[in-house]
């Protein structure tokens, strides 16, 4: 197969969502990105405009992973590096264990706890799930209002004042869209990731100092990964961690694929 990537061409990055999200939660960075790297957003399997429910098997990390694997090789991407966040820096975690990551980002992955986790705030998005498709028709129309935004953003940012109309309706849009949000959420909880000892390539695990989401040590199970993995702790920083500290994001993002290509000025 012909590389996709010929000589001179920017290397192929791919930004995979979290639960019940989509493409456009990343777009504060995917542009800044896009200067040094070939992007790729993706919708995970039951995520989308068309998305379909989906069985637990279909659901798991593990074979979500191969769904976005299968999706870049229509593209012609044989290698990316992979920049994840929650149920996408899972993704992104089982990608380092395969040949198609160049590097990856795991930015609050879900999967890394000893036991089955009781999560809380999870719940709770799944029933915010329903109420946002039942009223999605006015939900445009009182978005601004400041106690409603806190309400919806306080398990997932610091500073809810920091994220923009267009980010919270479009991530509105694609919770209503996420058919196979009940599955995937059900699969997530009952496994864990279990391919930190064969992870192949440079890769960092971050979390927020002040995540709600994934609490610290519960869900952050350091043990879970290779020691070679950097792992480290963005202050001031919530779940959503490229929305609270997009500017720190970037700069982990360049340093660990640079870890392969080089640095990038």
């Amino acid at each position: 197969m012909a590389k996709h990537n010929p000589e001179n061409q920017p290397p192929d990055m791919v930004l995979i969502h979290g639960l019940g999200s989509g493409p456009s939660f990343w777009d504060n960075i995917a542009g800044e990105l896009s200067r040094d790297y070939t992007i790729h957003t993706v919708s995970l399997l039951g995520h989308g405009p068309g998305a379909r429910p989906l069985s637990i098997e279909e659901a798991s990390p593990s074979q979500l992973a191969h769904a976005v694997i299968d999706k870049l090789s229509e593209k012609d991407v044989e290698r990316a590096h992979v920049v994840g966040l929650s149920l996408g820096g899972w993704v992104a975690l089982e990608l380092a264990t395969t040949d198609f990551a160049l590097s990856s980002v795991a930015f609050a992955p879900a999967g890394l706890w000893e036991q089955k986790p009781s999560v809380p705030s999870l719940h709770v998005q799944a029933v915010l799930r329903k109420g946002f498709f039942m009223l999605s028709p006015i939900v445009p129309h009182v978005i601004g209002f400041e106690p409603l935004t806190r309400m919806i953003l306080k398990s997932n940012v610091v500073e809810p004042s920091k994220v923009t109309r267009s980010q919270m309706l479009s991530g509105m849009e694609d919770i209503v869209n996420a058919k196979g949000f009940g599955s995937c959420l059900r699969a997530s909880l009952n496994s864990k990731f279990t391919g930190g000892s064969n992870i192949k390539v440079p890769t960092l695990v971050a979390f927020g100092d002040s995540d709600q989401l994934l609490t610290s040590p519960k869900s952050q199970n350091r043990s879970a990964v290779d020691q070679e993995v950097e792992w480290l702790t963005v202050a001031d920083c919530g779940h959503a961690m490229t929305w609270d500290q997009p500017d720190k994001c970037l700069e982990l993002i360049r340093r660990t694929a640079g870890k392969v290509s080089g640095p990038l000025c």
